[in-house]
């Protein structure tokens, strides 16, 4: 072989080991293209109420992950767009007397809403949490077959229908036959090993409505809510007033110190009003408690039905507490409130002053 031929023969080694090699740089650079995956963002729909159920306006709540911050409005309500980091979303929450911090864990990769529910406990200093519901992402594999909305709600109990399975007809030995037009034998639920994961995530038990009545004296008035005896309940379109004869009102006729009887419904620690009826003075749906003239004594004798720091209820009258009450227990000794409970049996003598029956003496009876 001549010189030239040798040389030729190593240049031509040389040009083929470099295109190796640039094939195997091209191969590196587009596997490196694509291969980081972002944590989802999930939208929190939220709310921050008292724990008689109050909206709280003003209270800063702050994703710790992501540091996106919103405060609530005047019904309580306020939006995030949150990173939830290993499925568990931490929130920080600042109140004017306090701060704490809440979290929710297991969430599902899919969900790409949530809608929470925050109490703000003076007496502990601290917040309650709770997952109302959940909005859950189509997978890939649903929305190439159908043209539904990206969005769907989660079934508890639900079945893939997108993930067809195998059918078979029993033959008449027990054993596995072709397959046939007879329903498809149900396969076994899987049994999860110890310290496994579930596949599927528990849907949160929804909490059934509760019917809710009352009546008493208006202590509290808002756009958004009133209280009554204690119990607060949220005002909103669908809320009906009435008079005691049944006629249509409308919300201005409410003042405090009226005598109202509200019909609601108890959903997840919120009472919503559907019906407010304004009694006249005197009217009550049962008991004892008549028409009073200014400055006459009034007496009530049973258990005690409602019990607040400045209301008590007792054989369906109202009495007003004031720093001038006395209370007694049965062999007449000084107490303070704090000694009564709901239930307890106790006379009541107090006097009629301004619309409202003055609590004099709180005795327990025996």
């Amino acid at each position: 072989m001549t010189a030239e031929r040798q040389f030729g023969f190593h240049l031509l080694q040389t040009l083929g080991l470099g295109l190796v090699l640039l094939a195997v740089c091209l191969i590196g650079l587009s596997g490196c293209d694509g291969g980081s995956r972002g944590t989802g963002t999930v939208s929190v729909d939220g709310r921050v109420l008292s724990e008689q159920g109050m909206p709280q306006s003003g209270i800063v709540i702050s994703d710790i992950n992501s540091g996106s911050s919103d405060v609530s409005g005047e019904n309580g309500e306020f939006f995030l767009s949150v990173q939830p980091v290993a499925g568990r979303l931490s929130l920080a929450v600042d109140t004017p007397r306090f701060s704490d911090t809440v979290e929710f864990e297991n969430l599902d990769s899919a969900v790409s809403t949530i809608r929470v529910m925050l109490t703000v406990v003076d007496t502990t200093n601290s917040i309650l949490s709770e997952i109302v519901s959940s909005e859950i992402l189509a997978s890939p594999s649903e929305e190439a077959g159908t043209a539904s909305p990206s969005k769907i709600k989660p079934t508890p109990g639900g079945s893939d229908t997108n993930t067809p399975k195998p059918s078979h007809t029993p033959s008449s030995g027990g054993g596995l036959g072709e397959e046939g037009p007879t329903t498809p034998t149900p396969s076994p639920t899987p049994t999860p090993l110890p310290g496994s994961a579930s596949p599927t995530p528990t849907p949160s038990e929804t909490p059934e409505p509760e019917e809710v009545e009352e009546e008493g004296i208006l202590t509290q008035l808002s756009l958004v809510s009133l209280t009554v005896d204690g119990i607060t309940f949220t005002l909103d379109a669908g809320t009906q007033y009435l008079n005691g004869g049944g006629d249509s009102i409308s919300y201005d006729s409410l003042e405090l110190g009226d005598r109202i009887r509200v019909y609601g419904v108890r959903l997840s620690q919120v009472i919503t009003a559907d019906l407010v009826v304004l009694l006249e003075e005197g009217e009550s749906s049962g008991g004892d408690d008549h028409h009073q003239e200014e400055g006459e004594d009034v007496e009530g004798e049973g258990r005690i039905e409602t019990l607040t720091s400045s209301l008590m209820r007792v054989d369906h009258i109202d009495f007003t507490l004031t720093p001038e009450t006395r209370y007694l227990d049965h062999e007449e000794h000084h107490v303070t409130l704090e000694f009564f409970r709901v239930n307890d049996r106790v006379h009541v003598v107090g006097v009629r002053s301004n619309g409202q029956n003055l609590a004099l003496s709180v005795k327990e009876s025996g």
